[in-house]
């Protein structure tokens, strides 16, 4: 939101939103259906499939129907006048490979190599997709679980706070402890806020797995109680790097100091994150691909 921490340590507590629950393999079986990187893998297996093949059938047997057919009819200048011929062929041509060279059999070569590469890379994704799932499920039901630890962290806070300032008024606690009871109130408020935007985030990136994330899924955020009583901007649009700068500046992050920054769109980070230049975050967080290693740089 671009503003300090304690900036927004009035922000009202009493936030009801829902626990989802999801289901692991349903999730990545659904994913496996909808998400574009796999489609994408998916076409290029088939692609380089049929250029293997293709390359392949050059070095097969071929048998060609050969068809002719020859009409002249002359009227004019022979001995014994118009002459009319008419001829026609039909045959079976059968060709047979005896060596192509060394260059049909790179061809081969090289296509049966993109092809298993082609496999290797959409089994990857799969691999890689279902290790994120897992992973967000994971934080997922952790964040559910720490929504409640929070919310029973602030209330003793705030039941602390209230007994020493009471105190204080009778001469039973100094100043300091009270600036010690509202520090840990403001503490653990704090805490209950960021585990509660950490669950909706999510939350949101598993409803993207499910198909669940949507227009219709954006205006039902928009009508959540906690939506307006936070800081908070939800919009449904195809991002792309020629229209990530006007989104950010027809945002509400237009003319704020930016703290954290966070790009995770799966698969086009690099190049979106090149583009942007109307805001200047003070920490980026980018999700990169570990497969690749440290020491290549790869991107799509």
């Amino acid at each position: 939101t671009g503003r300090e921490i304690f900036d927004i340590q009035n922000l009202d507590t009493a936030v009801s939103i829902p626990l989802n629950t999801y289901d692991q393999e349903s999730l990545f079986l659904q994913a496996i259906k909808t998400e574009e990187n796999i489609k994408m893998a998916e076409y290029d297996i088939e692609i380089t499939e049929s250029e293997m093949k293709s390359n392949r059938s050059k070095h097969y047997p071929t048998i060609d129907l050969v068809a002719s057919y020859d009409y002249t009819d002359s009227s004019s200048g022979g001995r014994f006048g118009s002459n009319t011929t008419e001829s026609s062929t039909l045959g079976v041509s059968l060709n047979i490979p005896i060596y192509q060279g060394g260059y049909q059999s790179s061809k081969v070569s090289e296509s049966r190599y993109a092809f298993e590469n082609a496999k290797i890379n959409f089994d990857q994704l799969k691999r890689n997709m279902q290790k994120d799932i897992t992973d967000r499920v994971n934080q997922h039901d952790l964040l559910k679980k720490l929504i409640g630890v929070k919310k029973d962290y602030y209330n003793n806070s705030n039941n602390n706070y209230l007994t020493v300032k009471k105190g204080f008024t009778l001469g039973v606690y100094s100043d300091i402890q009270v600036q010690e009871a509202e520090y840990k109130l403001v503490q653990s408020k704090n805490e209950r806020i960021q585990t509660t935007l950490d669950y909706m985030l999510t939350d949101l990136r598993l409803k993207k797995y499910s198909s669940e994330l949507s227009v219709k899924n954006i205006e039902s955020i928009k009508k959540k109680n906690y939506f307006w009583k936070y800081d908070l901007e939800a919009k449904q649009s195809f991002v792309k790097k020629e229209n990530i700068n006007e989104l950010i500046f027809n945002s509400s992050m237009k003319n704020k100091k930016i703290g954290i920054l966070s790009i995770d769109i799966d698969g086009n980070d690099y190049w979106i994150w090149k583009e942007i230049s109307v805001i200047d975050p003070m920490i980026v967080i980018i999700e990169y691909n570990s497969t690749f290693g440290q020491n290549h740089k790869i991107s799509i």
